[in-house]
C-alpha cells in the first residue's frame, strides 16, 4: 500500500513537471526587436522576374522618437527616417520575402501591413493569384487597404511621407480610412477577394499617386477656365492642382472586372459610386447658381436613408431603378439673394446635379467598364430559387445593357447662422436681449427657418 503511495507521488510530481514544461510557452518564442515589419507591400511587374515586390519597412527607433541620427541593427532607417524601403524582384509574394530575408538581419513579419500598393500597369494584366496568395497566408491582414497607382510602387512609397503622423502605420489608417472624404472608397482586400469569387459584384481600388507639382506656377500650367468653376471633383489622383510637403494624394476610384482593372473613375464619380452602394457619409457639393450669375451655392450634403434598388428584366434588359434619399445644408451663398426664405428652387437644381452625375458615373460602369461595382446584381439574384439558376443567367453579360432609372430626394433641413454687423449710430433697432454690443458694434443673430 505505501508503495502504491509513493509511485502515485512520484507520477502526480512528473505530471506537474511536464505540464509546467509545456504551458511555459518558450518553445517558439520570437522576441519582438527581433522582427522587421512592414508597413506597406508594393507590387509591380518585374524586370529581372515575373514581379517586382517593395517593401516599406517600419524604422521602431525612429518612430518611437529613440533614433535622431544613425539606427543600428539593419531595422532602422538612415538619418531618422521613420521608414525604409527595400525592392526585389520575384516570382510570386513568399519567394520575395525569403529573398528580403537574405537581406536584412531580422525575420519578416507580415502582421501590421496596413496597405498593399500596386502599380497600373500590374493591375491591367490581373492581379487575383496575389490577391488569393495573401488572403492564404495566416500573416497577411484581412483588413489591408487596396490602392493603384499610376507610379511605379517602389517611387511611390519612397515618396510617402507622413508629415503630420510620426507613426506611418496610423498615417496610412487614417488617410485610407476615414469617413469623412468622399472623394475614393474605403477598399479592403477581404472585400476585394470576395467581389472576385462572386456573380453580383465587381471588385475596386483606391486610386492613388504622387503629386509632382513643386511650386504654385506648375497650377498656372494646368490653363485657366475664366469666370467658370470647375467642380472639386473633377480629377483624379497625380492630377490634382495642390502643392504641398505631403506627396501622396488618394481621389478617385480604380474599377475592375474579375482581377483586371478596366477604369478609373474620378472624384465625383467615386461620389455617386458611395451613394449608390449605401456608404457615402457626407461631402459638400458645389451647386451653380439659379441666377445664372456665375456664383455657386455650397451645399453640405448628406444620405439620410440607404437607397432603395430594384431590378426588372423587361424585353431581356435589366431596367434598374435607384431611389436616393438625401438632405442638405446651406454653407455658403454667393449672392446677395436670400434663397434661405425661397429653399425650393435650390433643391429642385440640387435633385438635378445630383440626377445626372449618378445617371453618367452608372451608364459608364456598363456601357464602359462592364463592370458592376455597386453590386447591383444581388438584387436580381433574389428572384432566383437555385443557385445553378443564377449561374446559368450569366448576369455580367446582361448588366452591360441594363437602363437606368434615378429618382434623387433632397430636403434642405439647415440654412445656417447668420451674423450682422450694424454700427451703433445707424441702427435705430434697441439693445435688446437678441443682440449684444462688442466693441463698438452692435451684433444681430439672424438665422432662416428650422
Amino acid at each position: 500500500m505505501k508503495r502504491t503511495v509513493v509511485y502515485l507521488r512520484i507520477g502526480c510530481c512528473l505530471l506537474l513537471l511536464i505540464m509546467s514544461l509545456a504551458l511555459s510557452g518558450c518553445y517558439d518564442q520570437r522576441e519582438i526587436d527581433e522582427m522587421a515589419y512592414p508597413l506597406a507591400v508594393g507590387l509591380d511587374v518585374g524586370r529581372a522576374n515575373i514581379l517586382r515586390m517593395t517593401l516599406q519597412l517600419a524604422a521602431p527607433l525612429s518612430i518611437g522618437g529613440g533614433g535622431g541620427g544613425e539606427s543600428g541593427g539593419g531595422g532602422g532607417g538612415a538619418g531618422g527616417k521613420p521608414v525604409s524601403v527595400i525592392t526585389v524582384d520575384t516570382p510570386s509574394i513568399y519567394s520575395g520575402l525569403n529573398m528580403v530575408n537574405n537581406v536584412i538581419s531580422k525575420e519578416i513579419n507580415m502582421s501590421h501591413a496596413k496597405v498593399i500598393v500596386i502599380s497600373r500597369k500590374l493591375a491591367e494584366k490581373g492581379i487575383s493569384k496575389y490577391i488569393q496568395a495573401m488572403m492564404r497566408g495566416r500573416e497577411f491582414r484581412p483588413d489591408m487597404f487596396i490602392v493603384v497607382t499610376d507610379d511605379p510602387p517602389d517611387v511611390y512609397l519612397r515618396e510617402v511621407s507622413s508629415v503630420l503622423e510620426s507613426n506611418p502605420a496610423k498615417y496610412y489608417e487614417l488617410l485610407l480610412g476615414k469617413d469623412y472624404s468622399s472623394y475614393y472608397p474605403e477598399a479592403r482586400i477581404a472585400d476585394f477577394h470576395h467581389a472576385i469569387e462572386r456573380l453580383d459584384i465587381e471588385p475596386t481600388a483606391v486610386l492613388s499617386g504622387i503629386n509632382p507639382k513643386e511650386s504654385v506656377e506648375e497650377i498656372d500650367m494646368m490653363g485657366k477656365t475664366g469666370e467658370h468653376y470647375l467642380d472639386e471633383g473633377r480629377y483624379e489622383a497625380g492630377n490634382v492642382p495642390a502643392v504641398s510637403e505631403l506627396k501622396n494624394v488618394a481621389m478617385g476610384t480604380a474599377v475592375f472586372r474579375g482581377g483586371k482593372m478596366v477604369g478609373t473613375l474620378n472624384g465625383i464619380e467615386s461620389v455617386c459610386f458611395q451613394m449608390v452602394t449605401g456608404r457615402y457619409n457626407h461631402s459638400y457639393w458645389t451647386i451653380p447658381d439659379i441666377t445664372g450669375s456665375g456664383n455657386v451655392i455650397v451645399m453640405n450634403v448628406v444620405q439620410r436613408k440607404r437607397p432603395k434598388t430594384t431590378v426588372e428584366m423587361k424585353d431581356g434588359k435589366p431596367y434598374i431603378t435607384v431611389r436616393l434619399d438625401l438632405e442638405g445644408d446651406y454653407t455658403s451663398i454667393q449672392s446677395t439673394l436670400e434663397h434661405e426664405k425661397y429653399p425650393e428652387a435650390i433643391e429642385n437644381k440640387t435633385i438635378e446635379v445630383i440626377r445626372e452625375n449618378v445617371t453618367t458615373f452608372l451608364r459608364r460602369t456598363a456601357e464602359e467598364f462592364d463592370s458592376d461595382i455597386c453590386g447591383l446584381g444581388r438584387f436580381m439574384k433574389g428572384k432566383f430559387l437555385t443557385w445553378d439558376e443564377w449561374e446559368k443567367f450569366d448576369w455580367p453579360s446582361h448588366y452591360r445593357n441594363s437602363e437606368f432609372n434615378v429618382e434623387v430626394k433632397f430636403k434642405i433641413r439647415r440654412t445656417g447662422l447668420i451674423i450682422r454687423l450694424m454700427m451703433p449710430e445707424l441702427s435705430a433697432a434697441p439693445r435688446v436681449a437678441s443682440g449684444s454690443v462688442k466693441g463698438g458694434w452692435l451684433c444681430r443673430y439672424s438665422h432662416g427657418p428650422w
